[in-house]
């Protein structure tokens, strides 16, 4: 007897667990109903962080011009070669290429405003660079000095035609584009 109730056991446990666990037809769903717009629950979302720009600048742009004199041909090489490296940063697969690159054209720009501190070109193009990497007081600063030059006499023709590049590229200095304009502001009507 022993034999026979652990084999009508074990048959029963083993019919069981191949029977269905639903029988029948299952209830029907309904339809929620809708909650009213007053109670409904208010998801607040988190506030999206603004990019961490470095709003300090201690680069004084007008002392290094001081007693130079100007060497225009070297200056438009280096500002080419800075565009180069610029360019080459956006097609940089990692991140820390891109910063590289577009601090090897920062370099560039410094060594082009050494060889002629009025180039109005190498100015922009440092402030952009600047730009890139979050160095947005140095941005300002540099916009503010390209101000500064298109009040020149005799250089101030190509410095307004850079001003005013700033101005119609809506998407350079965008995070704060109305503090760039008003750096520019003297010398684009």
């Amino acid at each position: 007897m022993g034999k026979l109730s652990w084999s009508a056991l074990s048959l029963a446990v083993f019919v069981a667990a191949c029977a269905p666990v639903y029988d029948g037809a299952g209830e029907r769903m309904r339809d929620p109903k809708p909650v009213p717009e007053s109670k409904r629950p208010v998801i607040k979302e988190p506030p999206v962080a603004g990019t961490p720009y470095v709003e300090k600048c201690d680069v004084d742009f007008r002392r290094s011009s001081i007693g130079v004199r100007r060497n225009p041909p070297v200056a438009t090489t280096h500002v080419n070669a800075g565009d180069t490296k610029v360019a080459e940063a956006s097609k940089a697969p990692k991140p820390e290429a891109k910063v590289d690159l577009v601090v090897e054209g920062i370099r560039d720009y410094v060594r082009a405003l050494e060889a002629d501190p009025y180039d109005a070109q190498a100015t922009l193009q440092l402030a952009r660079a600047y730009d890139e990497v979050l160095r947005k007081g140095c941005a300002l600063a540099l916009l503010r000095r390209l101000d500064e030059l298109a009040l020149h006499p005799k250089l101030g023709i190509v410095a307004r035609s850079q001003a005013r590049r700033v101005k119609d590229n809506q998407d350079w200095f965008h995070d704060y584009r109305k503090e760039a304009l008003a750096a520019i502001s003297r010398s684009t009507p």
